[in-house]
Formats: C-alpha cells, structure tokens, sequence
C-alpha cells in the first residue's frame, strides 16, 4: 500500500484559521492562532471565553481573509460566525472544534475532526490521494468476509460526493478517514452513520483497520476516542453497533467496550447498545 501525503503537523496547521477576529461590545481583538493553541484543540475544545483570556489588540496586523474567522456577539449569550446567521450558540459552545469544522466548510476541505493518541480521524475528500489510499485500504480487506466492497471507482467518487454534501455538512459526523500520526498513512475508516432501528433514526459505530496493522490495538484506540467525540462534542446518549454473528472480533471489542446485546436480526446480525455518559 501506497502511503499518504500527509503529515501530522501540516495537518494541524492547516485545521484552523490563522487568526480570530473577535467582536465583543463592539470591541474588535485579532487573535492570531499559533501552532500550540492549534495542536491542544486537536485533544481538548479550547472555550471561546479562554482565547479571550489569551487575545489580544494586534494594532500591526492585517490578517488575509481566507485564514481568518470572524466571531461578533449578537447578544449576552450568542455569537455568530464568519457570516452564517443561521448559526447562533452559546458563547460555551463557540469553541476551537467547532470553529475548526466551520473553518473547514468554509474552504471546501475535508476538516480533521479530532486525534488521539496515535491516530487523525478527517473527513474523506475527492482528491485522487484520498481516493488511492481508500481503495488500497479495502483491497487490504478483500478477503474479509464483514467488510462490504467499494463500489467501482467512478461510482464510488459520486457516493463520496454527496457523502460529503449531505452527511458531513448536516450531521456533522459520519464515516472518517484513520491516518497513524508518525507514518502519515490511512490504516483504517471509522466513525458514526445513522441506521433505522424501531423506525427510528439512530447512530451506529462502525470501523475496519487495515488488515497489515490488525492487533495492534488501533480498533480499541478508535473506538474510545469516538465514544468519547459522541458523547462530549455531539451530545448522543446512546450509540449502536450492528454486528455480524459470527464476527468475534468486532463482538469482543464491543462487549469489552461496554456494548450489551439488545437484538438479534433473522439475517444474522446482532445488535449491540451502549448508553454515554
């Protein structure tokens, strides 16, 4: 398999903008963005009221519009972004991961949504580098059984298309791409998708590791730093797993994650439950 051209510090310094322009009261303060603050939100969202903390009035600074946020209060409790009207939150959710996603939208580029210890978790893009990568990620799994095949690369580039159009900018989730920070290269795709369970619309977990870096504990790491992204950055109380029955890796993993069984289908699948706190 081919590796990636990726690296994880470009990664970071490519998130988020390089400056936040904040209007408060009618007080403007350009804050400019250095890599430390932009490597600390990757683990931990940094809270509007804490970069106000670090902020400060750049009189010599005029930042280029196209790496640069723009936050104005529109009242005690609300803020809006960049333009976007229709998004008004409370100044406890205006955070660094937010900003970066809205950056990312901004541009047109997939947005690294989050990191843990040894992995990036971005959303897929069109680029024939992300598409390589995937399509070798899935020849690696050829023989596995559990893991449904890419359509033909054509097809595959127009689902990914509308993917990204109506997944990632609606839900703000899905399936993500898995980059080992060291070696840059994709060694898996994870994430959460919606499935219809009572008729009713729900999030599953789901994720496949190349089969080359199998048993080495990036499905566990993958699996509690989404758990961890759907509780504290998406506000799900509960998230699913459908798995096959004879699938015993991917069951092991989910009973050993704190998934309990709560159905079996007539086509062979479980479905497995877990409540977040």
């Amino acid at each position: 398999m081919s590796n990636v051209d990726i690296k994880y510090t470009e990664l970071v310094a490519e998130s988020l903008p390089d400056f936040i322009i904040i209007v408060e009261n009618d007080r403007e303060r350009i804050l400019p963005l250095d890599f430390d603050i932009k490597e600390k939100a990757l683990y931990e969202p940094i809270e509007l009221e804490s970069l106000l903390d670090r902020s400060c009035q750049a009189e010599n600074i005029e930042p280029d519009a196209k790496n640069t946020i723009t936050v104005v209060q529109k009242g005690p409790d609300y803020y809006t972004i960049s333009g976007f009207d229709d998004i008004a939150l409370s100044s406890l959710l205006v955070s660094l991961s937010y900003i970066r996603i809205i950056y990312a939208r901004m541009r047109k580029k997939p947005c690294l949504v989050f990191a843990s210890e040894r992995l990036i978790f971005r959303e897929i893009s069109l680029d024939q580098g992300d598409i390589d990568a995937l399509f070798a990620l899935y020849e690696s799994l050829a023989s596995n059984p559990f893991v449904e095949p890419l359509y033909d690369r054509e097809r595959e580039i127009e689902f990914n298309k509308n993917y990204i159009e109506n997944m990632y900018r609606f839900f703000q989730y899905g399936l993500w791409l898995l980059f080992d920070k060291e070696s840059g290269r994709l060694i898996g795709r994870a994430g959460i998708e919606n499935r219809l369970i009572d008729q009713q619309t729900k999030q599953e977990i789901a994720y496949l590791i190349d089969s080359s870096c199998q048993g080495q504990g990036y499905g566990s790491e993958a699996v509690d730093a989404i758990l961890a992204y759907a509780c504290d950055e998406l506000g799900l109380e509960e998230i699913y797993a459908c798995i096959d029955k004879d699938n015993m890796p991917s069951i092991e993993l989910a009973e050993k994650k704190g998934f309990t069984r709560e159905a079996n289908s007539d086509i062979g699948l479980i479905l497995y439950k877990k409540e977040l706190d």
